[in-house]
């Protein structure tokens, strides 16, 4: 009797564990919310600095696979227009857009 209690509990303690580990996965995906989800995404090789290429990468993998949605919010947040997105580009073209889809800008 006793051993069968303490199996249950077993069963039970490493269900719970395997529901927190699966939870944790689900909702904290690193592209999920965040101030800069797919910036940090794109940023293959974590120097900070997300680039054309790294961008472009990133569009093609999956889930993403938006690559020309993707490349026209790098272009928007490459202020000077060298290929490179640094964190303060970033900032600046978040704080501009806040949460509009630059496609529906104006309305």
């Amino acid at each position: 009797m006793l051993m069968k209690r303490c199996t249950k509990l077993m069963l039970l303690s490493m269900l719970t564990v395997v529901v927190a580990i699966g939870g944790y996965i689900f909702f904290a995906e690193p592209w999920g919310p965040g101030p800069n989800g797919l910036w940090l995404c794109a940023d293959h090789n974590h120097n900070g600095i997300v680039t054309r290429d790294e961008m472009a990468l990133l569009g093609s993998q999956a889930p993403h696979r938006d690559a020309p949605r993707l490349m026209m919010h790098f272009d928007a947040a490459d202020r000077n227009h060298d290929k490179q997105a640094d964190q303060a580009e970033i900032d600046v073209y978040g704080v501009e857009i806040g949460s509009r889809d630059p496609y529906n800008q104006g309305r």
